[in-house]
Protein backbone atom coordinates (compact mmCIF):
# COMPACT_ATOMS: atom_id res chain seq x y z
CA UNK A 1 0.00 0.00 0.00
CA UNK A 2 1.19 3.51 -0.74
CA UNK A 3 2.57 5.44 2.21
CA UNK A 4 -0.17 8.07 2.53
CA UNK A 5 1.26 9.99 5.46
CA UNK A 6 4.48 11.39 4.05
CA UNK A 7 6.40 13.98 6.04
CA UNK A 8 5.35 16.89 3.84
CA UNK A 9 4.49 20.53 4.40
CA UNK A 10 7.23 21.63 6.79
CA UNK A 11 9.37 24.50 5.50
CA UNK A 12 12.30 26.36 7.02
CA UNK A 13 13.90 29.57 5.71
CA UNK A 14 17.03 30.82 7.43
CA UNK A 15 19.79 33.40 7.08
CA UNK A 16 22.90 32.83 9.20
CA UNK A 17 26.51 33.78 9.74
CA UNK A 18 27.42 31.07 7.22
CA UNK A 19 25.50 32.61 4.32
CA UNK A 20 25.96 36.34 4.84
CA UNK A 21 27.92 38.86 6.88
CA UNK A 22 26.59 39.10 10.41
CA UNK A 23 26.27 42.85 9.94
CA UNK A 24 23.77 42.20 7.13
CA UNK A 25 21.60 39.64 8.91
CA UNK A 26 19.53 42.49 10.30
CA UNK A 27 18.23 43.19 6.78
CA UNK A 28 16.30 39.91 6.93
CA UNK A 29 14.54 40.39 10.25
CA UNK A 30 11.05 41.81 10.69
CA UNK A 31 11.25 45.53 11.38
CA UNK A 32 8.94 45.89 14.39
CA UNK A 33 9.44 48.24 17.36
CA UNK A 34 7.56 45.98 19.82
CA UNK A 35 5.79 42.64 20.16
CA UNK A 36 2.44 44.10 19.16
CA UNK A 37 3.84 45.31 15.84
CA UNK A 38 5.71 42.01 15.38
CA UNK A 39 2.53 40.00 15.94
CA UNK A 40 0.65 42.11 13.41
CA UNK A 41 3.36 41.67 10.77
CA UNK A 42 3.68 37.92 11.32
CA UNK A 43 -0.08 37.42 11.07
CA UNK A 44 -0.16 39.49 7.89
CA UNK A 45 2.61 37.36 6.33
CA UNK A 46 0.91 34.16 7.51
CA UNK A 47 -2.41 35.16 5.95
CA UNK A 48 -0.94 36.51 2.71
CA UNK A 49 0.98 33.32 1.92
CA UNK A 50 -1.70 30.97 3.26
CA UNK A 51 0.63 29.51 5.89
CA UNK A 52 -1.10 27.15 8.34
CA UNK A 53 1.41 27.56 11.17
CA UNK A 54 4.39 29.88 11.59
CA UNK A 55 7.29 30.42 13.97
CA UNK A 56 9.89 33.19 13.88
CA UNK A 57 13.31 33.32 15.57
CA UNK A 58 15.93 36.03 15.43
CA UNK A 59 19.26 35.98 17.28
CA UNK A 60 22.52 37.86 16.91
CA UNK A 61 23.65 35.51 14.12
CA UNK A 62 20.47 33.92 12.75
CA UNK A 63 17.07 34.68 11.30
CA UNK A 64 14.77 31.66 11.04
CA UNK A 65 11.21 31.10 9.84
CA UNK A 66 9.77 27.64 10.49
CA UNK A 67 6.32 26.91 9.10
CA UNK A 68 3.79 24.38 7.90
CA UNK A 69 2.31 24.85 4.44
CA UNK A 70 1.92 21.93 2.01
CA UNK A 71 1.94 24.17 -1.07
CA UNK A 72 5.07 25.83 -2.45
CA UNK A 73 6.12 29.33 -1.37
CA UNK A 74 8.12 31.81 -3.46
CA UNK A 75 11.07 32.37 -1.13
CA UNK A 76 12.00 35.75 -2.61
CA UNK A 77 8.42 37.00 -2.38
CA UNK A 78 8.31 35.82 1.22
CA UNK A 79 11.36 37.86 2.19
CA UNK A 80 10.16 40.89 0.24
CA UNK A 81 7.12 40.73 2.54
CA UNK A 82 9.49 40.56 5.51
CA UNK A 83 11.45 43.62 4.37
CA UNK A 84 10.81 45.62 1.18
CA UNK A 85 14.45 46.77 1.16
CA UNK A 86 15.49 43.24 0.19
CA UNK A 87 14.20 43.85 -3.36
CA UNK A 88 17.42 45.79 -3.94
CA UNK A 89 19.49 42.64 -3.32
CA UNK A 90 17.93 40.74 -6.28
CA UNK A 91 20.51 38.10 -7.31
CA UNK A 92 22.42 38.02 -4.01
CA UNK A 93 19.22 37.33 -2.06
CA UNK A 94 19.21 33.64 -3.00
CA UNK A 95 22.82 33.29 -1.89
CA UNK A 96 21.93 34.52 1.59
CA UNK A 97 18.88 32.34 2.21
CA UNK A 98 18.96 28.64 3.04
CA UNK A 99 15.72 26.82 2.23
CA UNK A 100 14.69 23.41 3.60
CA UNK A 101 11.45 21.49 3.30
CA UNK A 102 9.81 18.33 4.58
CA UNK A 103 12.29 15.92 6.20
CA UNK A 104 15.24 18.25 5.61
CA UNK A 105 13.42 21.08 7.40
CA UNK A 106 13.01 18.91 10.50
CA UNK A 107 16.62 17.75 10.32
CA UNK A 108 17.91 21.32 10.08
CA UNK A 109 15.74 22.42 13.01
CA UNK A 110 17.32 19.60 15.02
CA UNK A 111 20.78 20.83 14.01
CA UNK A 112 19.95 24.38 15.07
CA UNK A 113 18.68 23.25 18.49
CA UNK A 114 21.74 21.04 18.96
CA UNK A 115 24.03 24.00 18.15
CA UNK A 116 25.95 22.27 15.36
CA UNK A 117 24.78 25.07 13.06
CA UNK A 118 25.72 27.85 15.48
CA UNK A 119 28.51 30.37 15.17
CA UNK A 120 29.71 28.93 18.46
CA UNK A 121 29.40 25.15 18.21
CA UNK A 122 28.15 23.58 21.44
CA UNK A 123 26.53 26.67 22.97
CA UNK A 124 23.23 25.77 24.58
CA UNK A 125 21.79 29.26 24.47
CA UNK A 126 20.24 28.58 21.06
CA UNK A 127 17.95 25.89 22.52
CA UNK A 128 16.57 28.39 25.04
CA UNK A 129 16.13 30.98 22.30
CA UNK A 130 14.33 28.48 20.09
CA UNK A 131 11.96 27.43 22.86
CA UNK A 132 11.18 31.01 23.83
CA UNK A 133 10.52 31.97 20.20
CA UNK A 134 8.12 29.03 19.85
CA UNK A 135 6.31 29.84 23.08
CA UNK A 136 5.85 33.46 22.03
CA UNK A 137 4.47 32.44 18.64
CA UNK A 138 2.23 29.84 20.28
CA UNK A 139 0.80 31.56 23.35
CA UNK A 140 1.21 35.26 22.64
CA UNK A 141 0.79 35.48 18.88
CA UNK A 142 -1.34 32.31 18.44
CA UNK A 143 0.16 31.49 15.02
CA UNK A 144 1.30 27.90 15.63
CA UNK A 145 -0.64 24.64 15.85
CA UNK A 146 -0.31 20.88 16.25
CA UNK A 147 2.18 20.38 13.40
CA UNK A 148 4.73 22.77 14.90
CA UNK A 149 3.95 21.54 18.42
CA UNK A 150 5.00 17.99 17.51
CA UNK A 151 8.08 19.24 15.66
CA UNK A 152 9.24 21.43 18.56
CA UNK A 153 8.51 18.76 21.13
CA UNK A 154 10.74 16.31 19.26
CA UNK A 155 13.35 19.00 18.57
CA UNK A 156 13.80 19.72 22.27
CA UNK A 157 13.94 16.01 23.04
CA UNK A 158 16.58 15.44 20.35
CA UNK A 159 18.74 18.38 21.47
CA UNK A 160 18.72 17.16 25.07
CA UNK A 161 19.75 13.72 23.83
CA UNK A 162 22.67 15.30 21.93
CA UNK A 163 23.89 17.30 24.92
CA UNK A 164 23.49 14.29 27.19
CA UNK A 165 25.26 11.74 24.98
CA UNK A 166 28.08 13.70 23.33
CA UNK A 167 30.76 16.17 24.39
CA UNK A 168 29.47 18.85 22.04
CA UNK A 169 28.55 21.09 24.98
CA UNK A 170 31.65 20.40 27.07
CA UNK A 171 33.50 23.49 28.30
CA UNK A 172 30.52 25.57 27.15
CA UNK A 173 31.10 28.90 25.49
CA UNK A 174 28.72 31.35 23.84
CA UNK A 175 28.68 34.55 21.82
CA UNK A 176 28.50 36.41 25.12
CA UNK A 177 31.45 34.58 26.65
CA UNK A 178 33.54 35.16 23.51
CA UNK A 179 32.64 38.86 23.59
CA UNK A 180 33.70 39.03 27.24
CA UNK A 181 36.94 37.27 26.36
CA UNK A 182 37.67 39.93 23.73
CA UNK A 183 36.74 42.63 26.24
CA UNK A 184 39.07 41.27 28.91
CA UNK A 185 41.93 41.19 26.40
CA UNK A 186 41.84 45.01 26.53
CA UNK A 187 42.65 44.78 30.29
CA UNK A 188 39.97 47.19 31.52
CA UNK A 189 40.23 48.21 35.20
CA UNK A 190 37.47 46.90 37.47
CA UNK A 191 36.51 50.50 38.27
CA UNK A 192 35.75 51.16 34.60
CA UNK A 193 32.48 53.00 34.01
CA UNK A 194 30.13 50.66 32.14
CA UNK A 195 27.05 51.60 30.16
CA UNK A 196 24.67 48.79 29.25
CA UNK A 197 22.08 49.59 26.58
CA UNK A 198 19.30 47.02 26.43
CA UNK A 199 18.09 44.70 29.19
CA UNK A 200 17.24 41.55 27.21
CA UNK A 201 18.57 38.05 27.82
CA UNK A 202 21.90 38.70 26.08
CA UNK A 203 22.75 41.61 28.35
CA UNK A 204 21.50 39.66 31.36
CA UNK A 205 24.14 37.06 30.47
CA UNK A 206 26.70 39.84 30.01
CA UNK A 207 25.83 41.09 33.47
CA UNK A 208 26.80 37.72 34.94
CA UNK A 209 30.32 38.17 33.60
CA UNK A 210 30.50 41.80 34.74
CA UNK A 211 29.56 40.68 38.21
CA UNK A 212 32.10 37.84 38.10
CA UNK A 213 34.90 40.26 37.19
CA UNK A 214 33.82 42.85 39.77
CA UNK A 215 32.67 45.69 37.55
CA UNK A 216 30.75 47.94 39.91
CA UNK A 217 30.15 51.28 38.16
CA UNK A 218 27.26 50.36 35.89
CA UNK A 219 24.37 52.27 34.30
CA UNK A 220 21.62 50.39 32.46
CA UNK A 221 19.41 51.95 29.77
CA UNK A 222 16.36 50.23 28.35
CA UNK A 223 13.11 51.04 26.57
CA UNK A 224 11.12 50.02 29.66
CA UNK A 225 12.42 51.23 33.02
CA UNK A 226 11.26 48.13 34.90
CA UNK A 227 13.57 45.77 33.03
CA UNK A 228 16.43 48.27 33.31
CA UNK A 229 15.93 48.33 37.08
CA UNK A 230 15.93 44.52 37.28
CA UNK A 231 19.26 44.34 35.46
CA UNK A 232 20.76 47.29 37.35
CA UNK A 233 19.84 45.70 40.69
CA UNK A 234 21.92 42.65 39.80
CA UNK A 235 24.95 44.90 39.47
CA UNK A 236 24.07 47.49 42.10
CA UNK A 237 23.93 50.06 39.31
CA UNK A 238 21.59 52.79 38.11
CA UNK A 239 18.66 52.37 35.75
CA UNK A 240 17.33 54.71 33.06
CA UNK A 241 15.03 54.65 30.06
CA UNK A 242 16.65 55.04 26.62
CA UNK A 243 15.77 58.74 26.68
CA UNK A 244 18.24 59.08 29.54
CA UNK A 245 21.11 58.62 27.09
CA UNK A 246 20.53 62.18 25.89
CA UNK A 247 21.26 63.69 29.32
CA UNK A 248 23.59 61.17 30.99
CA UNK A 249 26.64 63.08 32.28
CA UNK A 250 28.76 60.54 34.18
CA UNK A 251 30.92 59.53 31.21
CA UNK A 252 31.85 55.94 30.37
CA UNK A 253 34.75 53.64 29.54
CA UNK A 254 32.89 50.57 28.26
CA UNK A 255 29.61 50.41 26.38
CA UNK A 256 27.73 47.13 25.93
CA UNK A 257 24.80 47.37 23.54
CA UNK A 258 22.25 44.79 22.50
CA UNK A 259 18.64 45.75 21.90
CA UNK A 260 15.73 44.50 19.82
CA UNK A 261 15.51 47.81 17.97
CA UNK A 262 16.23 47.99 14.25
CA UNK A 263 17.00 51.75 14.42
CA UNK A 264 20.47 53.31 14.62
CA UNK A 265 19.46 55.48 17.55
CA UNK A 266 22.98 55.91 18.96
CA UNK A 267 24.00 58.85 16.78
CA UNK A 268 26.88 61.32 17.04
CA UNK A 269 24.88 63.78 19.13
CA UNK A 270 24.00 61.22 21.80
CA UNK A 271 27.51 59.76 21.71
CA UNK A 272 29.05 63.20 22.25
CA UNK A 273 26.77 63.68 25.26
CA UNK A 274 27.92 60.35 26.70
CA UNK A 275 31.59 61.24 26.15
CA UNK A 276 31.31 64.39 28.29
CA UNK A 277 34.29 65.92 26.51
CA UNK A 278 36.61 62.95 27.09
CA UNK A 279 38.86 61.97 24.16
CA UNK A 280 40.48 58.73 25.34
CA UNK A 281 39.68 55.47 23.57
CA UNK A 282 36.38 53.83 24.51
CA UNK A 283 35.41 50.17 24.25
CA UNK A 284 32.13 49.23 22.61
CA UNK A 285 30.78 45.66 22.65
CA UNK A 286 28.04 45.62 20.02
CA UNK A 287 25.90 42.47 19.91
CA UNK A 288 22.82 44.02 18.31
CA UNK A 289 21.54 42.75 14.97
CA UNK A 290 21.20 45.06 13.21
CA UNK A 291 23.65 47.40 14.91
CA UNK A 292 22.06 50.36 16.69
CA UNK A 293 25.16 52.52 16.22
CA UNK A 294 25.27 55.17 13.52
CA UNK A 295 28.32 54.53 11.26
CA UNK A 296 29.35 58.17 11.83
CA UNK A 297 30.00 57.36 15.49
CA UNK A 298 32.41 54.56 14.57
CA UNK A 299 34.13 56.63 11.88
CA UNK A 300 34.70 59.82 13.90
CA UNK A 301 35.65 58.56 17.35
CA UNK A 302 38.47 56.60 18.98
CA UNK A 303 36.74 53.29 19.64
CA UNK A 304 37.91 49.75 20.27
CA UNK A 305 34.97 48.09 18.57
CA UNK A 306 34.04 44.50 19.44
CA UNK A 307 31.31 43.16 17.17
CA UNK A 308 30.00 39.72 16.31
CA UNK A 309 32.07 39.45 13.12
CA UNK A 310 35.26 39.90 15.15
CA UNK A 311 34.40 36.85 17.25
CA UNK A 312 34.65 34.43 14.32
CA UNK A 313 38.31 33.56 14.95
CA UNK A 314 37.55 32.59 18.55
CA UNK A 315 34.53 30.65 17.32
CA UNK A 316 36.74 28.77 14.84
CA UNK A 317 39.08 27.73 17.66
CA UNK A 318 36.07 26.48 19.58
CA UNK A 319 34.93 24.55 16.50
CA UNK A 320 38.24 22.67 16.30
CA UNK A 321 37.76 21.36 19.84
CA UNK A 322 34.28 20.02 19.08
CA UNK A 323 34.79 18.78 15.53
CA UNK A 324 35.08 15.12 16.54
CA UNK A 325 31.72 15.29 18.28
CA UNK A 326 29.81 16.66 15.30
CA UNK A 327 29.74 13.32 13.46
CA UNK A 328 28.28 11.68 16.59
CA UNK A 329 25.66 14.41 16.81
CA UNK A 330 24.63 13.91 13.19
CA UNK A 331 24.18 10.17 13.74
CA UNK A 332 21.90 10.85 16.69
CA UNK A 333 19.90 13.42 14.75
CA UNK A 334 19.48 11.12 11.76
CA UNK A 335 17.93 8.50 14.06
CA UNK A 336 15.72 11.12 15.68
CA UNK A 337 14.37 12.23 12.30
CA UNK A 338 13.34 8.64 11.59
CA UNK A 339 11.61 8.59 14.98
CA UNK A 340 9.85 11.85 14.15
CA UNK A 341 8.55 10.46 10.85
CA UNK A 342 6.93 7.55 12.70
CA UNK A 343 5.39 9.83 15.35
CA UNK A 344 4.16 12.18 12.63
CA UNK A 345 2.62 9.23 10.72
CA UNK A 346 0.77 7.98 13.79
CA UNK A 347 -0.43 11.47 14.67
CA UNK A 348 -1.80 11.98 11.15
CA UNK A 349 -3.64 8.65 11.28
CA UNK A 350 -5.15 9.60 14.65
CA UNK A 351 -6.13 13.00 13.26
CA UNK A 352 -7.81 11.47 10.19
CA UNK A 353 -9.77 9.08 12.41
CA UNK A 354 -10.57 11.62 15.13
CA UNK A 355 -14.24 11.64 14.11
CA UNK A 356 -14.65 7.95 14.94
CA UNK A 357 -14.88 8.24 18.78
CA UNK A 358 -17.59 10.91 18.53
CA UNK A 359 -19.62 8.95 16.00
CA UNK A 360 -19.40 5.67 17.90
CA UNK A 361 -20.26 7.37 21.18
CA UNK A 362 -23.30 8.91 19.48
CA UNK A 363 -24.42 5.42 18.28
CA UNK A 364 -24.10 4.07 21.83
CA UNK A 365 -26.05 6.98 23.33
CA UNK A 366 -28.81 6.58 20.73
CA UNK A 367 -29.06 2.85 21.40
CA UNK A 368 -29.40 3.41 25.15
CA UNK A 369 -31.63 6.46 25.14
CA UNK A 370 -33.72 6.06 21.96
CA UNK A 371 -33.70 2.70 20.16
CA UNK A 372 -33.85 0.45 23.25
CA UNK A 373 -35.19 3.02 25.70
CA UNK A 374 -38.48 1.21 26.39
CA UNK A 375 -36.87 -2.21 26.81
CA UNK A 376 -34.22 -0.83 29.20
CA UNK A 377 -36.90 0.87 31.28
CA UNK A 378 -38.17 -2.55 32.31
CA UNK A 379 -34.84 -4.03 33.47
CA UNK A 380 -33.51 -3.81 37.01
CA UNK A 381 -30.69 -1.30 37.84
CA UNK A 382 -27.97 -3.95 38.09
CA UNK A 383 -28.81 -5.36 34.66
CA UNK A 384 -28.91 -1.88 33.13
CA UNK A 385 -25.50 -1.11 34.67
CA UNK A 386 -24.09 -4.33 33.18
CA UNK A 387 -25.52 -3.48 29.75
CA UNK A 388 -24.00 0.03 29.90
CA UNK A 389 -20.61 -1.42 30.89
CA UNK A 390 -20.77 -3.86 27.96
CA UNK A 391 -21.69 -1.02 25.59
CA UNK A 392 -18.79 1.10 26.87
CA UNK A 393 -16.42 -1.84 26.36
CA UNK A 394 -17.67 -2.29 22.80
CA UNK A 395 -17.38 1.46 22.22
CA UNK A 396 -13.67 1.44 23.12
CA UNK A 397 -13.00 -1.63 20.96
CA UNK A 398 -14.84 -0.16 18.00
CA UNK A 399 -12.74 2.98 18.29
CA UNK A 400 -9.43 1.13 18.53
CA UNK A 401 -9.97 -1.40 15.71
CA UNK A 402 -10.06 0.99 12.70
CA UNK A 403 -7.17 3.08 14.01
CA UNK A 404 -5.00 0.00 14.59
CA UNK A 405 -5.90 -1.33 11.16
CA UNK A 406 -5.04 2.00 9.52
CA UNK A 407 -1.64 2.06 11.24
CA UNK A 408 -0.95 -1.54 10.21
CA UNK A 409 -2.02 -0.91 6.61
CA UNK A 410 0.36 2.05 6.32
CA UNK A 411 3.28 -0.24 7.12
CA UNK A 412 2.41 -2.71 4.35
Amino acid sequence: MLFLYMLQGYKLFTVTHRTTDVSQIGDFLIDAPDDQALEKKLKKIKAYFGISELMYLNTCNRILFFMYKPEAIDVNAFFYAVNEKLRNMSGSLNQSIEYYEDELAIHHLYEVASSVDSLVIGEREILRQLREAYQKCKTQFCITGDKLRIAMQMTVKSAKMVYGNTRIGEKPVSIVSLAVKKLLQTSPPDNARVIIIGAGQTNVLMSNFLKKYNFKDVAVFNRTLGKAEELADRLHGQAFTLDGLQTFDKGFDIMIICTGSTAKFLDQKIYAQLLQGENNQKIIVDLSVPSNIDPEVLANNDIHYIKIDSLKKLAADNMAFRKKEISKVKEILADRVVEFKEIYRQREIERDHSHIPTEIKAVKEKALNVVFKKQLANVDPDTRLLIEEMMTYMEKKCIAVPIKKAKKDQLV
